[in-house]
Order: C-alpha cells, then structure tokens, then sequence
C-alpha cells in the first residue's frame, strides 16, 4: 500500500516553491522577504486562536493593520471561535528537550482538543549555523520570526465549511535575529474524522437504520447459537442498538489492530461489523486501507518503521484517527478515562520560550477582550518586561522600517499606559535622535498645508516659504515640520531647507567640478558623470544644476532639471481628466493621442500632464497606459500579452453578446469542445440522426442542424482569434452575431416553443393581445429588453453611426422589426410614450386582465404558472413545447392558479408597422433589442444541436456536455390534502429566475421564491405546490428579472431594486432529500414567511398615512381637537352647546395606545421571524457554490450597456470585460455593489444575470487562455509598478 492511498493531503503552495515537507538541505536557496515579524511568545498566542479558514489576512501570518487611537480595535483578520486546547501526539513529535545544533530538526505534533484540527510544527536549524548565534543569545531573548508567503499556503477550499480529510494548511517562517539561521514551519491539517464521517459513527438515527437493515437483511446472523441446538426453527434475535461510544469503540479497535499487527480479516456479515459500522461506512475504511477480498475486509499493513518520531503516512494517519477517536469517545462515554498529554509546554520548548522576562507589574486581564493591538503590532505579547519590548520595537523597525514611526507611537503608548518611566526614557532618547511617531508627522503635513500624498520637493518647500511669510512668527514650528518631513523622505534638500542651509551659485559650480563659463552640453555630460559616480549625493547634485538652470536662465537645463520631478504632482482623476480635455468614455488610444497634442502645444506643462496621464492610468488600472509613461511605447495599445485577455469589437449593439461569449470562453470543457469541433459534431445528418435527435423536448430538423454547425465553426473562428491574436481585441464575424441573436425559429422551420396566439389554453395567466392584431394585420412586434447602447430618438431607420468601439458611441433605431418573443407566453413589446397610439388597446389588456381567473390567497413571490399546459414551469425551461405527454400528465382539469408579478411584464401596443417580409440581414440581427434570456438559449440550442450526443435521457432527451455543465432538475411537488395525494414532476432547467420588484432581497430571499410552497387549485381541489431540486449543475446561472410593468402608467420600467449577493452560496436548503428533518426545516419556514407576511400587512393598515398623518397620530391629534373643543365651550359655559363626552377622549386614548401597543408586538414579532428565517438554514453548506461571472446593465428598458466581470480563479482577482477593453478594476468590491449606493444616480449600474460554479468543480473555468503565434510583447511588469 502507498502512503498516498490513505487520504492523500490536498495543499496549496505558489508554483514554483519547493514542498513543504522538504528538508531544509534539500530546498533551493532563497531569500526571505523583507517586512515585520513577531517574537516566538507572539506566534504562539496567535496560533492558539488560528483560523485556516479564514476569508483574509489571518492571524498567524499577518500582524493586525496600524492601529489609530480612538478607533475600534477589532481586528480585520478573524480568529477561531475558540483558544485551541493542543493535545500532543507522541508517536509523531520528537523528544524533548530538543538540542541546539546545526542541522537539527525537531517536531512537535498535537490536535485541538475542541476542534481536532491537526498542527505541526517542526524548526530546522540551518547546516552552517553557528551555534552561539542561535537564539536565545545574550542580544536576542527569544527568537524573531517572520513570515515567509512564498513558502506558504493556504487550504485548497479556504471558504469551505465542508473539510476534506488531511488537507494541509502550511506557514513558513524565518528567524531575523543576525546570526540565527533558524527555520519554522507550522502545518495545520483538517481532522481526519470530517463531519461526515462523524455522522456515519455517531448519528443516532444513522446507528438505528443501519441496526435494522441489518437485522433485515440478514436474520440468520441474528439467532442464538444455544437456541439452535435446542430448537429446530430458531427465531432471530436482535441486538440492542449500538450508542455511539460502541460504535466509535468498535472502528478504534480496528485501528489499534492495525496499527499493533494483530488485526484480523473481518468478516463482511459479521452481525458487530453489519450494525456498528456496515456498507455505509466501508468507504471511510477503504479511504484507511483496508480492502476486500471475498466477503472480508481485510486491514492493511504497515511498512515496518524503525525510524522516531514516525515518517510512515499510513502510520501517521491511523494515529491521528486514533487520538480523534479517543476525543470523541470521551464525550460520548461518561465512563471513560481519557487523559491527554498537554503540548503547551513541548511547543514553547520547541519555540525557545519556555521561560522568558515577564513585567515585574501585574496586569489586570479581561478574558473577553483582546490584548491591545499595538502589542500585536510590535509583535509583542502584554506580559513583556520592559526590556523584551525595547527590543521587539528594534526587531520591528530593523526589519520593516518603513513603518518606524508607527512602532513608536506603539512603543510610546505602550510606555504611557504601563507608566514605565523606563520606556519613558527610551522613548525621549528615540525622539532626540530625530525619530518621529505617525502623530507628529500628520501634525506636520498639517502645519504647512500639505496633503501626506504629496511628496514632490518644490511643492513642499514652496507651500513652507508660502506659510513662513504668512506667520513669520512661527518659523520655529514651520521649520520643525519642515524637517519632519524632510527625514520621512529622506530629501537632503527639504532637511537643508528646514535648517537654512542653502547653496550660492559659485558653491554650485564647484559642487558639480565646473567653470563658470561651461557650455550646456558640458555642463549635462558633467552632470551624467557626477551623478553616476555619486549616487549618495543625488539630491545636492540636482540642486546645484538647479541653481546653475536658474541663474543662467538656460531652457535646456532647465528641462533637464523638471524632467526629475515630471509625473510627481498630486492629481485626482476629475482633475486629470479635466487637464487633458478627455471624457470618461475615451479609449486609451484617444487619451494617449489628447495627452500627445497638448504636450506638443504645451510643452511647459510637460510635468502636469504626465501627472494627469499617470492618475488616469491609476485610476483605470491600464495597463496600455502604464506601458506608455514608463516607455514611451504604444504598444500595448495594439498588441496583446500572453497573460491578458482580448477584448470583443463591439459591432452594433452587440455589449451583451460580447459579454456572453466572453464567460463562454472562460468555460474550458466548453472552449476546448468548439475548438476542436469537427471531432464532437454531427457529421453525416441521416434520417437515422434526425428520429433520435431531441433537443429542448423535441426533434431537431436538418436545417436547424445545419445552420447550428454553421454557428458552432463561426464560434471556432472566434476562440481561435480570442486564443491566438497579437491584437488587444478581435473582431466577430457578422454571421457570428447574427446567428446568436437571430432565433432559428426566425427562418421557414420555425423553431417553435410556445403555443400561438389561438392556441392559448384557459390557463394562461395574463392580458393576451387579441387575435385579429396578430392574424388579421401580422404586425410583428419589437420585444424590448435592455440591450440597446444610448435611448433611442425619435427619428427612424438610424444606423451605427460614429464609429467609436465602444458601446457607448453607437445610436440604434427602428431598422427591422423582429418576430414576438414566445418563450413564457408574453409577447415582449417596445416600450414607447405615445400613449395616444396605445389607449385603445391597453383598455382591452386591461379587461382581460380583470378577467383572468385569479386567486387571491398566494404566497409572496409564487410564479405564475399554467397547470393547463403538461407542466407547471417554475424555472425558466430549455423548452415550453414538447412532442408527446410526459409521464405526469395533469392537464386533464382547468386549473385556479395564483399568480405572483409575471417573471416578464405583460405585452404593450405595438406602434403600427408595415408589413415587410421577414427576413435576416446585417441591419435587422444587429440593430434590434435583444432579449437576454432568449440569446443564451438560441447560443445553448445550437451548440447542442450540432453536436453528437453522448447518449440520451429516458425521455429521450439528448445528452451532451452542454447538459453536463449548465442543466440541472428540479421536482416540482403537489400535495393534495382532501383526499391525500402527491404528484411529482421532473424537468431540466438552464437557469434560475429571481425577481427584484421589490427592495431589500438578497439572492436568497429571491430564490426562495422559486422553490417556497403556494397553493394552486387543480381539479377542483386545493394543493401545495412546491419546488425541490434533485439534480445540481456543474454551473449555476441565475437570471435576474429586472423589467417589470407598471399598470398605471401602462408602460414597462426596468427595476433598480438592489438585490444582494455574495461570493458563495449553497443549495442545500433546495435540495430534493428523504430526510424528514430538512423537509420540517423548509415547512417551518413556509410557516414563518406566511405569518411574517400576514403582520407585515397588518403593520401596513396601521401605518397607513391620511392627510400625512399615521393611525396613531391621526387618533391623537382627534383627541386632542376635541378636548380643546371642551375646554373652549367650557370657557363660554353655553348651556345649549353640546359638550364632548370625557368618555369620548378616553376610548380615543386608549385607542391609540392599543394600536402603539400592538404596532411593538408586531415590531417585535417581525424582527424575530425575520431573525428566524435568516438562520434557518446557515449550517447547511454542503452544497457550495462560488461566484465566478456578473453581467451588469446601466439604462433602462429600451436602452442601455452591457459589460461583466469574471473572477478568475488561479489569478485570485476580477477582470472587467467591457466591450473591446479588458482592465482589472481598481475597487475589488465594485461588481458587487447593489445599484442603490448612488442616490444622484438616475439610471446606475446593477447585475443583471449571475453565474456560480460548484466548489468542487472551479477548475472547469479558465479565464486566461492565450497562446499568440508571435509570442506577443513582453512587457517588465516590476517596470511598470516602479514607474
């Protein structure tokens, strides 16, 4: 047996590092990173409360960010829920006490106690050590360690709740102590006895199933030897069922049998082995090495080990199961006497701290709060002697001392709150030597006017003398700042200034070894020469040919002179863009071209513009741009890299598409199936092909399949040029574009998916356009979506004009009228504002609306659906038709069905067309509204129907890798109550729908509107109907449905209603399962939302606002009207006035505070349901998925602009692919905002459609993949970032 047959650990490391397990020697030599570090008491505190799976900077490796007093200390990285109880494991650690020696290597092995996470941590002293230079040393306490990441790495699933068995998470650490060549590695590794594995051995429902199959299945195993010897026809007994400690007892035995020698081959129908472990768990046994050779499971062998500590992996892992077992059984069985070996002490050992100075002071400690962060930032612990806390403040600025001034104000707080007048001490002489604090340098940014971004010379010095001759008086202050900044920026020439130090013209000529009558071309060659001979004196030289450019009022030199500083002045992106006269839309080639023409026209400014050049590079994260400044070249502008992606030529209203083919590539399965097409397609279409091809519920004619290659080769070209161009971005073909927004159905062989007009069953939910407008007249109608790039003007028959590639620049118009959108029964119109051409017939929509058969008792959010048809389509289907009934046929009764707003917005007026003969062409496919939705489809329908199948479903549904990655399924549920009966239905979907007609959903909320029960009438009967899925997609899609219909102004709107969404979500709580307890959670939730709507209603009513004013303030301003009425009459004491009865104002007071009463009940009530609701599920996270595309839209209805960003998985960040240009957007959070952030903002920006990918399954998406024939331009990115 291999070591990597028992649960080979998964690990995550840089490539191109050495494994971690390497010994020291054996590793190729490199060089620690620069940067912070902390003292081994430090790394010890945190490891205890270490959390792998952590979503950012985490504990162990990073020190908390720069603490500003006054503010919250909590930390941005998190902690474990708990403080690690380390148990040790002897067979795996080495033996104390642990020598110091050149080449030694010592390991300390333990589990936590709590969460059995497994951690190891073994130090390596370096062969050429010198062993006086190893800590502890007389200069160095304790060891200094600093975290290397090119060493490291992190668990493969960091945000995943569900472990993988033996998964490592690996910290590389060096000590930076001179002399001290000492090498720390810590490996936490997940438990080996994961969650489901547990549930196997102590889930008491699993134990008393697994009793009684057994006891089924094999009765004879169960009879009573004694009783058979007695009695012919003896009966089976059974066995009480096993507790959880027995069964955890049961699979340690085994364990132990294996890991002593003794183990013995186990009979598969062994009655202990049938009800206390059984088939169920035969996997978890395979995963330790044991096998089967007949009906016996054999136990593995371990390779003989004469070796301490262990280095057998199969060894190793049977001990770690061993030690977790023995946890488990202690909490399981009162009885047991576990007792653990502590590893607290082997690790400090092990870290050279078992004893260290401690503050002779003693601290007050509040457990709940953490130590104060600037201990962590000195990489300090709180009971450091003031001595260890000097010397982690000089461990700290040696090693990071770019951050100096922030480890003092730690030190100086620190020594402030301790009241050590030995801090004190040290501080003051740390000041006197010219260290400064953070504090002292905003004071003098401050004093003098500055912003700290700012850091050019003559700015500085000239806002100092600006402010000097302001305030004369406070020269001493100004000069003070003046050289604090001076030192910060360790400028000579700014610390001069402060110090009126200052350089004549004749001191300048003999700085630079110069005559004062030189020429300029002398004068620059003598300068070069200086320059590069002495580097150290760079800022005096520069200031010297200053003085010399000045004096002798020379161009050149002083040319010279400004090129030093070019690029440096502050700049925001406003500003800049407003420098250079370019707007927001501009490429960078236009930018690049305004930039060139200004500094031609402008050369005095040549310093202004290239700062505005560099904060418009910043600012988009151009990487064109960046290129420029630094180089000069254009490259970049015209020729791709092999480590970027190309844009998409936006050819006429193309954004979306252009966005969908880009995810597309992004699919690698999919991409590398239509690169090599020609092996996957249907190559000779027989009739033998054309009886066995079903696609979306039905067959596939020739010519839908020969147009869909057509498609699939068009597709190829483009991958290809996508792959291989030297260009920045490709062009797609036309017949490309055409063939993706032109549906199939457009041609004679109609692809047809849903009934006509005529054909409409009673069940149809909606107002329906009458018969005649479409038989009578055959008026086409423009479906509306939101795909067109500017708002559509008034005129008719615009074609692309200006031809800018980006979206932004093309203006679209009436070219062509397109065929209805049929996919879910509506008819998809152009919203327009000539209400004059439409009152007529939104009056009869209106009435046919009112006609509609529709209850009023539904759930929120429930869809619309048509029991009349053959199914009840929750989710959008791949196809609305089918040839033949399917199993479930429920079409047999007319049906009440109760409607939420329609996933589409009912049809409008169409505006009165000719009649032309439909047709396809450049100006119809491109300058029409296309349908988002309707566009994925035709691309998935073609591709499928061009390709071969690799089998087929039992409907007959053809198989293929487009099902394999974007289809799953779903079972629709329908419970009748009177008499009892439930009906399945099964079908695949493409995509989810979610809707945001109303604010505040999160992607939760909107699909539990998918899958929540409602209640429909079927058959004269009331059933619950409800949504389950029984089959996951490799690749989740999630459409959200923006357009909706507004009744009163009978126009369609597109809804900017945020809709929240993260980066993982699961499906767990949707899933299709036997088990009682999930399906209790769901209904108690269906309960909770009933009730939570029925008082959100009920708040309404009493909240409802008269004359601007709610129920309660109503009542209270009636109240006291009408006691101002008494007191008036009072005053007049008119017998024959009628006087308000006091009992009056009473009922009115008691009224309004039975209403504030019940209004807090509600309050209440609603915080808890919704608080419920929310945590219903959150510990079911089995079925992951992570975010991996978001399509965004800005505009409305009848115009707008697409784009997407993709994430791309082994790069770690998103790309935004807008159009012809691909950036990395320099907000990492931008993509997720909601749309809502900017109240100015009439139209924003808001996602439009989601896709997620299974955890397990992210190395199906590839975002980068170039192979350029000519290499491409190879670019010096550490140029780039330096310049």
């Amino acid at each position: 047996m291999r070591a990597d047959d028992i649960n080979p650990p998964r690990i995550h490391i840089a490539p191109g590092i050495e494994a971690p397990g390497l010994p020291q020697r054996d590793r190729a030599p490199h060089i620690p990173p620069r940067g912070p570090g902390k003292s081994s008491p430090r790394l010890y505190n945190d490891l205890l409360v270490y959390n792998p799976y952590n979503h950012g900077k985490n504990v162990l490796a990073y020190l908390p960010p720069e603490h500003i007093p006054g503010t919250s200390t909590t930390d941005s990285y998190e902690r474990s829920l708990h403080n690690h109880i380390f148990i040790l494991k002897p067979n795996q650690s080495s033996k104390s006490p642990f020598p110091v020696q050149a080449g030694a290597r010592h390991v300390v092995a333990a589990c936590c106690q709590e969460c059995r996470k497994h951690v190891e941590l073994i130090i390596q002293h370096h062969d050429d050590a010198d062993i006086s230079s190893i800590c502890p040393t007389a200069q160095n306490e304790l060891h200094h360690f600093r975290y290397d990441p090119h060493r490291s790495g992190p668990f493969a699933s960091a945000d995943s709740l569900e472990e993988i068995s033996g998964e490592l998470d690996v910290r590389c650490f060096d000590c930076t102590n001179p002399g001290c060549k000492t090498s720390l590695r810590i490996t936490v590794k997940s438990r080996r006895i994961t969650d489901r594995f547990k549930s196997l051995l102590t889930d008491t429902k699993t134990l008393w199933n697994r009793h009684n199959d057994a006891f089924a299945k094999y009765p004879e195993r169960f009879i009573d030897a004694k009783q058979a010897l007695v009695n012919p026809n003896p009966k089976p007994v059974p066995r009480p069922v096993p507790t959880p400690a027995m069964v955890l007892k049961t699979m340690r035995q085994a364990i132990i049998g294996v890991v002593s020698g003794t183990g013995r081959n186990i009979p598969r129908h062994n009655p202990r082995f049938t009800t206390h472990l059984g088939d169920e768990c035969i996997p978890m046994l395979e995963t330790l090495g044991f096998r089967y050779e007949g009906d016996e499971l054999v136990p593995p062998t371990l390779p003989p080990n004469d070796q301490f500590p262990w280095i057998s992996d199969e060894a190793a892992v049977l001990d770690d199961w061993d030690l977790e077992l023995k946890m488990l059984i202690s909490k399981y069985d009162i009885d047991n006497t576990f007792q653990p070996i502590r590893a607290d002490p082997e690790i400090k050992k092990l870290l050279g701290f078992n004893s260290y100075q401690t503050s002779s002071r003693r601290p007050v400690i509040d457990l709940t709060q953490q130590p104060h962060p600037m201990y962590a930032s000195l990489g300090a612990v709180s009971d450091f002697s003031d001595k260890l806390l000097f010397w982690a403040y000089t461990r700290q600025k040696e090693c990071d001392p770019g951050k100096a001034p922030y480890y003092l104000d730690c030190l100086t707080d620190i020594a402030t709150g301790r009241k050590s007048e030995d801090l004190q001490l040290q501080v003051a002489t740390l000041r006197s030597q010219g260290e400064v604090t953070t504090t002292e340098i905003r004071n003098a940014y401050a004093a003098l006017g500055i912003n700290p971004n700012h850091n050019d010379e003559n700015y500085i010095i000239g806002c100092f003398h600006a402010h000097l001759s302001d305030a004369p008086k406070s020269e001493a202050i100004l000069r003070e700042s003046l050289g604090i900044i001076g030192r910060v920026l360790n400028n000579q020439n700014i610390i001069n200034v402060s110090k009126k130090v200052t350089m004549d013209i004749r001191q300048a000529y003999t700085k630079l070894n110069l005559e004062p009558g030189s020429d300029t071309d002398y004068i620059q060659n003598i300068f070069q020469v200086q320059l590069s001979e002495n580097p150290g004196d760079e800022d005096t030289l520069w200031e010297a040919l200053k003085i010399i450019a000045d004096t002798r009022k020379d161009h050149r030199l002083l040319s010279l002179y400004e090129s030093r500083a070019a690029g440096n002045e502050f700049m925001d992106y406003d500003t800049a863009m407003a420098r250079l006269t370019v707007h927001p839309n501009m490429g960078d080639d236009n930018v690049i071209a305004f930039f060139e023409l200004h500094a031609k026209e402008y050369p005095s400014q040549l310093p202004a513009l290239r700062s505005a050049l560099r904060a418009i590079a910043e600012r988009r994260n151009s990487r064109a741009l960046n290129h420029y400044i630094t180089t000069g070249s254009k490259e970049l502008l015209s020729h791709g890299t092999n480590d970027w992606p190309v844009g998409l030529e936006n050819i006429g209203n193309t954004c979306y598409l252009n966005s969908l083919l880009q995810y597309y590539f992004t699919v690698k399965p999919l991409r590398e199936l239509v690169l090599n097409f020609e092996q996957h397609e249907e190559d000779v279409i027989s009739e033998e092909v054309l009886n066995r091809k079903r696609v979306g519920g039905r067959k596939v004619t020739q010519h839908e399949i020969e147009q869909a290659k057509r498609f699939a080769h068009c597709l190829k070209r483009l991958f290809h040029d996508m792959m291989t161009s030297s260009a920045t971005q490709v062009k797609p073909e036309h017949e490309l574009a055409e063939l993706a927004l032109n549906s199939i159905r457009d041609e004679p062989s109609t692809r047809k998916r849903s009934v006509s007009w005529d054909e409409r069953e009673t069940g149809f939910i909606g107002p329906l356009l009458p018969p005649s407008m479409m038989r009578d007249h055959e008026e086409e109608i423009m479906p509306f979506s939101m795909d067109l790039d500017e708002p559509a003007t008034s005129s008719t028959n615009l074609h692309v004009v200006n031809d800018d590639k980006s979206s932004e620049g093309t203006l679209v118009g009436d070219s062509a009228d397109p065929p209805p959108y049929e996919d879910q029964g509506y008819i998809m119109v152009e919203g327009q504002n000539e209400k004059e051409n439409a009152t007529p017939l939104v009056e009869k929509l209106e009435k046919q609306a009112e006609q509609t058969n529709i209850s009023q008792n539904v759930m929120p959010g429930s869809d619309a659906m048509n029991l009349d048809e053959e199914s009840v389509p929750l989710l959008q289907r791949e196809d609305d038709s089918v040839d033949e009934p399917t199993q479930m046929d429920i079409s047999q009764a007319p049906m009440k069905v109760i409607p939420p707003v329609p996933d589409r917005p009912p049809p409008i007026p169409p505006r009165p067309v000719q009649k032309h003969d439909r047709k396809v062409s450049n100006t119809f496919s491109l300058g029409r509204q296309q349908d988002v939705t309707e566009c994925i489809e035709n691309v998935m329908f073609q591709l499928e129907a061009a390709l071969r199948p690799k089998g087929h479903d039992d409907d007959g549904e053809q198989l293929d890798i487009i099902k394999s990655l974007f289809y799953g399924k779903t079972q629709q549920t329908l419970e009748f109550s009177s008499p009892a009966e439930t009906r399945l239905k099964e079908e695949r979907f493409q995509h989810l729908i979610v809707d945001v007609a109303e604010p505040g959903r999160d992607i939760y909320t909107a699909l539990d509107n998918h899958f929540d029960a409602s209640t429909v009438e079927l058959e004269g009967k009331q059933a619950q109907r409800y949504l389950s899925i029984t089959a996951l997609p490799a690749i989740l899609q999630i459409q959200v449905q923006r357009v909706q219909f507004n009744r009163e102004t009978k126009q369609p709107y597109k809804s900017n209603a945020p809709l929240t969404f993260g980066e993982k979500i699961f499906l767990d709580r949707y899933m299709a399962t036997d088990d009682k307890a999930l399906m209790a959670r769901r209904e108690q939730s269906w309960k909770w939302k009933e009730e939570l709507d029925k008082l959100e209603r009920r708040r309404s009513e009493l909240t409802i606002e008269v004359e601007g004013l709610k129920l309660p303030e109503a009542l209270e301003a009636t109240r006291m009207y009408l006691d101002e009425v008494n007191q008036i009459l009072g005053e007049e004491n008119e017998e024959d006035m009628v006087v308000v009865p006091p009992s009056l104002l009473v009922q009115l007071e008691d009224h309004k505070d039975r209403i504030a009463a019940e209004l807090r009940t509600i309050d209440d009530r609603i915080k808890e349901l919704t608080s419920n609701i929310a945590q219903q599920f959150t510990d079911l996270r089995k079925y992951g998925y992570r975010i991996h595309s978001i399509f965004f839209h800005k505009g409305t209805v009848n115009w707008g602009h697409y784009w997407i960003y993709i994430y791309d998985y082994q790069a770690g960040y998103y790309r935004k692919y807008n159009d012809g240009t691909v950036t990395k957007p320099p907000d990492e959070e931008e993509m997720y905002r909601t749309g809502a952030e900017d109240k100015t903002e009439r139209n924003p920006p808001n996602p439009y459609f989601l896709v997620y990918v299974r955890d397990d399954q992210t190395d199906l998406m590839e975002a980068v993949c170039r192979k350029i024939d000519d290499g491409g331009v190879r670019i010096d990115w550490g140029l780039l970032k330096g310049g």
